[in-house]
């Protein structure tokens, strides 16, 4: 998992410098279709040029295709949840709805109660589902999930990180 991190961190100073002289090569290119039109071959050279960095920064680290495919899927499930989660408010927002919840609970006719807990335990396990990485853990098994979410903020971090890089944010 350390290597698949220090892949990332290559993989978004990589996209940074890219996207950042693409829309410096575009902004250059304004009002000219001949300049466009090189810029938009300069943007392909770059981007060949950045898959070649990036597998060698693979080959460097020993992660072979198979593996990385699969650690890509799983951090990327993992990172995309926890992001979510974290946007959402994270642990903190949990309990909090759950013990809004509760109280509603409590004003719900006793032949309503058990189908609103059932509503409100279906609700609030989706979210632990996504915090906890479910679906890395269906797909992968219980030893790669519980070696994942020990990175899952690291992960959701680098996530966002990208996306920033991608729309120019620093």
């Amino acid at each position: 998992m350390a290597k698949y991190i220090e892949y990332e961190k290559e993989n978004i100073r990589l996209a940074t410098e890219f996207a950042e002289q693409a829309r410096k090569n575009l902004k250059a290119a304004e009002g000219s279709t001949v300049k466009t039109l090189n810029t938009i071959g300069l943007t392909d050279d770059m981007s060949k040029a950045m898959e070649e960095k990036l597998a060698a920064k693979r080959r460097a680290l020993g992660l072979g295709d198979a593996e990385f495919e699969a650690v890509k899927d799983a951090a990327a499930t993992l990172a995309n949840g926890r992001m979510l989660y974290n946007q959402m408010g994270g642990d903190a927002q949990l309990a909090k709805m759950e013990a809004e919840m509760k109280q509603q609970l409590a004003s719900v006719p006793a032949d309503k109660r058990a189908e609103a807990e059932a509503d409100m335990v279906k609700v609030t396990q989706g979210l632990k589902d996504m915090r906890d990485g479910l679906d890395v853990r269906k797909k992968y098994g219980d030893a790669s999930a519980d070696a994942m979410l020990k990175y899952a903020d690291v992960l959701a971090r680098q996530r966002l990180e990208a996306l920033g890089a991608l729309a120019g944010k620093k």
